[in-house]
């Protein structure tokens, strides 16, 4: 994954970014996490009707069918992340900032941190406010302390 510049916090913004991306250092990774945060045991549940009988859906890595209600799912559904093109590793990279940030965090600044479009970074900054409790988010006790979700 590459990241956008630094810009502003010198070392410490290299800091911050190397201990996350030890932790989540690839797609694969940062997936499981949100599978094992979204999902109790990260075993997934179909957000349509709640069955936990489910299948491979072989098209697409990471996206099941429920075998109740025979609807195809992935952890997206239902959280910040649905609809969003943007990667889980970025995604998880946005959380850590907000948690780990001493002032408010600005879309432009968002945007070149993840080397995303401001218009982007908006959206995720909105969509983090409206659906995810920044502050009861493990993302930030997965990189500076425990590694459980």
């Amino acid at each position: 994954m590459k990241f956008g510049g630094g810009g502003g916090g010198g070392g410490n913004n290299n800091s911050r970014r190397s201990r996350f991306l030890q932790r989540f250092p690839d797609e694969d990774a940062s997936r499981k996490f949100v599978e094992e945060w979204i999902w109790k045991n990260g075993e997934p549940v179909c957000p349509f009707c709640g069955s936990q009988r489910y299948a491979d859906w072989g098209p697409r890595p990471a996206h099941y069918r429920c075998k109740d209600c025979r609807k195809i799912y992935s952890v997206r559904k239902g959280t910040a992340f649905e609809g969003s093109r943007i990667s889980y590793q970025q995604w998880l990279y946005a959380i850590y900032l907000l948690q780990t940030a001493h002032a408010r965090v600005s879309s432009p600044w968002l945007a070149k941190q993840l080397g995303i479009t401001q218009t982007s970074a908006w959206l995720m900054l909105r969509r983090l406010q409206e659906k995810c409790d920044i502050d009861t988010c493990p993302v930030c006790h997965a990189v500076d302390g425990d590694a459980s979700p």
